[in-house]
């Protein structure tokens, strides 16, 4: 606490000298002429850099100091403490560091040196690159020769109103068009809300590669730790994704790495008598495909023995719902994801308080994406995510449903017809339906939303035929409203605890929609 006082104080006192010295005119360059001026002795063209970590710079692996003193070209370096009074308490795990650099580098070296904290970072050539409008350029938006840089918040404003004129434009389809004059006009509207909405969700795309670096250090830093050997391999840093999943990738990536190293990876000598090299292999490959980036997580370590955790599921009460005894060794594989499963043996400072893969699927759900696990006793376990590459436009088809309206994706959608009750057949304990000279499992969409409703007699009920891992199924529905675009958001709150709910949309009307995930649904 002293020494925080003193280092505001110096602080302080070092702001009050500048503040008498006279200020730098807009012609001076703002306020790089003044960290030139601090250091008069420094002659030739320099660049001024200006370093403010951020907040959470410690949680997320990086050093400041290091970053900083790491500058090709250094010649001077000055660390202060941003916003510092001496009453503040000290809070050891948040970064209110702040450092100004002089560097005989230029600009593009600079740049490459601080390309994975780039956001936190500016860069002023002196010799050549001078604001002529000083405070326009230390403002939320701020221009260097063909590049400009914008206030995130700026863009976020700029994708909701993006997403609010969605909903106006799917109002129209609700619009009485007697004579036609609107479906022109709905498919330019459509076209231009598209192209637009794209555009600004590419605006927001970030590169993985800081997450994935720091990733690289805390997982060298572990196993080192553990005292194990690994061979980390990470690809992928070219990789971009939305801002905000990119913010919200490191703790579960870095859970599923912690996990890998601790319960997966074996000691070298455990791994020299199993017959396996003494270096285990830990990779992590991110790639897009379509409008999908995946990340896979391998490890070649003893994999997880479905017995195992047959057992450990019985010690914490979990057979009394489940037969565990009959179900498939993958899907033991899920028990994993269950609030409080742990299978660690003491508790560590890495695993076994019982939490961990369940914050992993619910962090990467908030996400809109889906974790899979797929492992091998003796072989060692993968682990594979799917998130949305950014905030996309999604087609989905609406239908009624006992009174309520759902969407169901249309990349699911096969075909729809339409039956009679009496063309659904008992087949042992379920139904069916002949389609086309194909028998289809038949299931009551009421009858997934909410366990209740059936069949009226007499009434014809329209049909889904959605395709699903295990083949095509027959969905009952009321009634089907029609197809539309929508901004899918991913659930949160209380809908985030929903089966199957993949994300929501708003109306025109203002309601919301439920977007269905037939594959949980049918799990």
């Amino acid at each position: 606490m002293r020494v925080r006082r003193l280092v505001a104080a110096l602080d302080l006192q070092f702001d009050e000298a500048e503040a008498a010295a006279p200020g730098p005119t807009p012609a001076d360059g703002g306020g790089a002429v003044t960290l030139r001026r601090r250091w008069p002795e420094t002659t030739g063209a320099v660049c001024a850099v200006r370093y403010r970590p951020d907040a959470q710079a410690y949680f997320r692996g990086d050093d400041p100091l290091a970053i900083a003193r790491s500058a090709p070209g250094l010649l001077r370096l000055a660390a202060s403490v941003a916003g510092a009074t001496p009453d503040d308490d000290y809070d050891p795990f948040t970064c209110v560091l702040r450092f100004e650099i002089l560097s005989s580098a230029s600009a593009s070296d600079l740049s490459t040196a601080f390309r994975f904290v780039k956001d936190q970072v500016e860069i002023e050539n002196l010799a050549t690159e001078r604001p002529a409008d000083p405070v326009a350029a230390t403002g939320p938006t701020a221009a260097t020769g063909n590049a400009l840089r914008i206030d995130g918040r700026r863009i976020d404003g700029l994708a909701d109103l993006a997403d609010e004129l969605v909903v106006a434009k799917n109002a129209l389809l609700s619009l009485p068009d007697p004579d036609g004059a609107l479906i022109a006009v709905q498919a330019t509207l459509h076209r231009l809300t598209t192209a637009l909405h794209g555009d600004i969700m590419r605006l927001r795309l970030v590169p993985l590669s800081p997450v994935l670096r720091r990733l690289e250090r805390q997982a060298r830093d572990l196993a080192l730790s553990l005292g194990k050997e690994v061979d980390l391999n990470i690809r992928g840093h070219g990789v971009e994704a939305d801002k905000a999943l990119v913010d919200g990738l490191y703790e579960p990536l870095l859970h599923l790495v912690r996990n890998a190293l601790d319960h997966g990876v074996e000691p070298p000598a455990d791994r020299l008598v199993a017959g396996k090299p003494g270096r285990a292999r830990l990779g992590m490959d991110v790639r897009v495909i379509g409008d999908e980036i995946e990340i896979e997580i391998t490890d070649d370590g003893r994999g997880m023995d479905p017995a195992r955790l047959r057992a450990t599921a019985r010690e914490r009460g979990m057979g009394v719902d489940i037969d565990l005894d009959s179900v498939s060794d993958q899907a033991c594989l899920e028990l994993i994801f269950a609030p409080g499963f742990s299978t660690a043996a003491a508790v560590s400072a890495v695993s076994g308080r019982g939490v961990g893969m369940d914050a992993v699927r619910s962090s990467i759900s908030a996400l809109g994406g889906r974790v899979a696990v797929a492992s091998r006793l003796g072989a060692g376990s993968t682990f594979t995510l799917r998130l949305p590459l950014t905030i996309v436009m999604t087609r989905v088809l609406v239908v009624e449903c006992d009174g309520e309206r759902f969407g169901l994706p249309l990349t699911v959608v096969r075909e729809t017809a339409r039956v009679e009750p009496a063309d659904i057949l008992p087949v042992r304990l379920g139904r069916a339906i002949v389609l086309r000279e194909a028998v289809l499992p038949y299931l009551a969409l009421a009858d997934l939303v909410r366990g209740e409703a059936g069949i009226a007699p007499g009434v014809g009920t329209a049909v889904l035929v959605v395709e699903t891992q295990a083949g095509p199924v027959a969905l009952g529905v009321d009634g089907i409203e029609g197809r539309m675009d929508v901004v899918l958001k991913p659930v949160s709150g209380l809908l985030s605890r929903v089966p199957g709910a993949l994300g929501t949309t708003l109306l025109g009307d203002g309601r919301l929609l439920i977007i269905l995930d037939v594959e949980a649904l049918l799990t």
